[in-house]
């Protein structure tokens, strides 16, 4: 399985190499990382989400 590990690290690493080059060059490099800022924002408040319901559903089940 750590071979499973290592090449889906090395297939990520490319693949966000890539994606950082493009945006590097392209000429819309703001609006690139103004959407990529939202999305990572969104996920942000979703895990915080996630994470405040299971603290309470955990909590609920301590009592």
């Amino acid at each position: 399985m750590k071979n499973g590990n290592l090449l889906l690290g090395l297939v990520l690493g490319a693949a966000v190499g890539a994606a950082v080059t493009y945006v590097l060059a392209t000429d819309k490099k703001e609006e690139i990382l103004d959407a990529i800022t939202d999305g990572y924002n969104k996920v942000k408040d979703s895990v915080k989400d996630a994470v405040a319901k299971i603290k309470g559903d955990a909590a609920e089940l301590a009592e």
